[in-house]
């Protein structure tokens, strides 16, 4: 029976690995640091890629990454299926569980105590202590889809696809508080791009605000990364955006799971080049000004 942690598995050299995470998007990119694990520890491996079903729209994002030989979309939708398994059994020395169950029974409210990343880490059988690089990466390999305007803002305003309340508290601000944000935005000449999904309300008006939402989410992806900077939640677009490393971003968190009363940013999406602002019981209460004010520094 193999043991807890990858760390004690007898591999050869250059192993084949299935994984890593197939669940939602925002939750591969916060998997995404066991591949830095996988470079620090086997130099040379081949990896076998899963990605839901549901989420086949994110292959995009992994096209041409280096560090994957092959991407995998899995058999279902939310779990492996016969195709996978016979991949599994018959080419891979190492199997990271690609649904996995929160390890530790007695601290569901993991978030209390730990990072997404370092949950992810444990879920997949790395003890995070381990990594040296714990930040997730992702590789633009396409040419920019519109000309750089510092002026354009990336918004995602909503998470949870679209459902804003989450645990009893509003992961999301609401349209009243985007609208308010966007009418100070359009004072200071900003072009608002709204990113997201379809059934979102409008949190803008005027020539100055686009909707891009008809588009599939890898070319929302790709266009977001062409503006000045961007605005979100905790969102897995926001992950995503972050884990490029390419433009600014403004991550607006609250502690919307249940009992979440630590360690408040364990949920906040990774980047060198992101802010987090963060307050109590519902994303609405973010102050404005602060927004605005973290915007006028970039």
């Amino acid at each position: 029976m193999r043991s807890l942690f990858i760390r004690d598995w007898n591999v050869g050299d250059k192993p084949t690995i299935f994984g890593i995470r197939a669940s939602l998007i925002g939750d591969t990119i916060m998997a995404l640091p066991m591949l830095n694990y996988f470079d620090q520890r086997f130099g040379e491996y081949e990896l076998i890629f899963s990605i839901a079903k549901k989420c086949k729209q994110s292959r995009g994002l992994y096209e041409n990454d280096k560090r994957i030989k092959h991407i995998k979309i899995s058999d279902k939708d939310d779990s492996l299926g016969e195709e996978d398994a016979r991949i599994i059994i018959q080419s891979c020395d190492i199997y990271i569980e690609c649904f996995p169950e929160h390890p530790f029974v007695m601290q569901q409210d993991w978030y209390n105590y730990r990072s997404c990343v370092d949950e992810s880490l444990f879920m997949g059988g790395i003890h995070p202590d381990e990594v040296e690089d714990k930040t997730p990466k992702l590789y633009q390999y396409w040419e920019d889809k519109e000309e750089y305007n510092s002026k354009n803002i990336c918004v995602w305003p909503f998470a949870g696809y679209g459902a804003t309340q989450m645990a009893g508290v509003e992961r999301s601000p609401s349209e009243k508080w985007w609208r308010a944000l966007t009418t100070d935005l359009n004072k200071k000449g900003y072009n608002i791009f709204h990113f997201g999904m379809d059934n979102e309300p409008d949190i803008a008006e005027g020539d100055s605000y686009k909707r891009f939402t008809n588009l599939s989410f890898f070319e929302q992806v790709q266009l977001s990364l062409s503006c000045g900077f961007a605005i979100g939640t905790d969102s897995g677009s926001m992950w995503v955006l972050g884990a490029y490393h390419k433009i600014p971003q403004i991550n607006l968190i609250t502690n919307w799971q249940k009992n979440h009363d630590q360690n408040f940013l364990a949920l906040a999406p990774i980047s060198k080049m992101a802010v987090n602002l963060f307050e109590k019981d519902g994303c609405d209460n973010i102050n404005k000004e602060q927004v605005l004010n973290e915007i006028d520094k970039l």
